[in-house]
């Protein structure tokens, strides 16, 4: 039997419902609190207000809430909190309320809720790097450029937990994460505007004096929809090809869910023109630890580790858009150019896209092939 989490609301094993205030309270933490989202999926609005309802009102239907907060803090998200820390019969523990309210008093909470001038005013006062991250990317989005420049100006006294260095201040690893608000698929036109304001930022010269890297800029320049200035950026990058691969297939799938077949044809050939040859790395051999690859010694020099996964995964995605463009002929060539077991996994990335599957409709995943077969 599976897991009763994945029977449906207050289901447990046996078949039986969660009924009791303990038993609710076990299983929103078993099922809920504790549960990977990043693995299976974040609630949605209506499940954690329905979950909420149910629930004793105590610490763990607080959880709930600020779950609820966090993740959908729209108004009605914070509407349905107000009430819920408002509620005279049955009402929540203080501290409880106490912690609640002062979620709902940070920076981008009171902007959702049309507080502009209270939203500025706590982002200077805040004293976190998250609560004026959070704003941000709301006044980034929105287009306030004036103001996102502003607060983010005031984050040298709230720098990031890995902000020794550019990529800390902006990388996915607790940074300011400006991809967030769009991607080639679902641009954001006024994260253009933004990034176009940093250079003058006397933080951003200070945290960053060679400007973002050229990953991270293609990346925001995709996400804010300037795909020519994009290609242009990747196009001179010289160590490794796999930016401008990239930045084609992410242009290339766009064009195509659009009904440009012609442009995302054009756009997949030229990333095959400079895909290279697969580099499987240096074999491991014997019993030699993975600490050689970073502390060479003359019995162990460093091993050469080969393509990386995300690019061998990319692969897969230029011939699959080449056969869904209608360039079948040069996807199964590109696809028999591929050696051992890759072979076998780009000629189903032909089928799959002469097939017409979407591209989050994985045909054989890397794990299903064997280290030796490379």
């Amino acid at each position: 039997m599976g897991s009763p989490c994945a029977l449906g609301l207050w289901r447990q094993d046996g078949g039986g419902e969660a009924k009791t205030p303990k038993d609710r309270e076990a299983w929103a933490q078993a099922c809920l609190l504790r549960r990977d989202v990043d693995l299976f999926g974040f609630p949605s609005a209506n499940e954690l207000r329905e979950i909420a309802l149910g629930l004793p009102a105590g610490r763990i239907k607080g959880a709930v809430l600020a779950m609820l907060l966090r993740g959908h803090g729209d108004a009605d998200a914070q509407r349905f909190v107000m009430v819920e820390i408002n509620k005279k019969e049955f009402p929540l523990p203080d501290d409880v309320r106490d912690a609640l309210r002062k979620v709902l008093a940070e920076p981008a909470f009171l902007y959702r809720s049309g507080q502009k001038e209270e939203a500025l005013a706590s982002a200077r006062k805040s004293r976190t790097f998250a609560s004026r991250a959070e704003i941000i990317y709301i006044l980034a989005g929105a287009g306030d450029t004036d103001a996102a420049i502003e607060i983010f100006n005031l984050l040298g006294s709230t720098p990031p937990r890995f902000g020794d260095e550019c990529f800390g201040w902006f990388g996915p690893f607790g940074g300011l994460d400006l991809s967030r608000l769009g991607s080639a698929s679902a641009p954001s036109h006024a994260l253009g505007a933004f990034i176009d304001r940093l250079p003058a930022s006397a933080l951003f010269r200070k945290v960053c004096p060679s400007g973002l890297n050229a990953d991270l800029f293609v990346e925001y320049l995709l996400a804010a929809g300037r795909f020519d200035e994009a290609i242009a950026r990747a196009r001179q990058e010289r160590t490794t090809p796999f930016l401008l691969i990239d930045a084609l297939l992410n242009i290339g799938v766009t064009r195509l869910r659009s009904g440009d077949h012609g442009a995302a044809q054009a756009l997949a050939k030229e990333a095959a023109a400079v895909l290279p040859p697969f580099d499987p790395g240096d074999p491991i051999v014997g019993a030699r630890s993975t600490d050689s690859m970073t502390d060479p010694t003359p019995d162990h020099p460093a091993r050469k580790q080969g393509e990386r996964e995300g690019d061998t995964r990319r692969r897969f995605e230029l011939i699959q858009l080449l056969a869904a463009t209608g360039a079948a002929t040069e996807a199964e060539a590109l696809a028999r150019k591929q050696t051992g077991a890759l072979r076998a996994v780009a000629l189903s990335a032909v089928v799959a896209g002469a097939a017409g599957l979407r591209f989050d409709d994985k045909a054989p995943m890397l794990s299903t092939i064997d280290a030796d077969d490379l």
